[in-house]
């Protein structure tokens, strides 16, 4: 996968995590994960926005997580 497209899917995630079924960020998190693993292996001109976008990913993964524990990881939907 380019790094653009790893771009792109990030940006995805993002956007949409929050209104998404527990089981769904769950496999958000098992993406990320293999997206940060794929970024960290591109060297040369690409190498500096692929670190970039591995801490972004990160990020997102923390976030997530944060919120599933303040919702007591019964992956619940926010309140509107």
């Amino acid at each position: 996968m380019s790094v653009e497209i790893m771009s792109r899917r990030i940006s995805f995630i993002e956007r949409t995590w929050q209104e998404a079924e527990v089981g769904t960020r769950k496999g958000y998190v098992d993406e990320l994960g293999v997206i940060s693993s794929g970024l960290g292996r591109i060297t040369g001109a690409e190498a500096e926005r692929a670190e970039w976008l591995t801490r972004r990913a990160d990020r997102v993964v923390r976030k997530m997580q944060e919120i599933d524990v303040a919702r007591g990881s019964a992956g619940q939907r926010p309140a509107r």
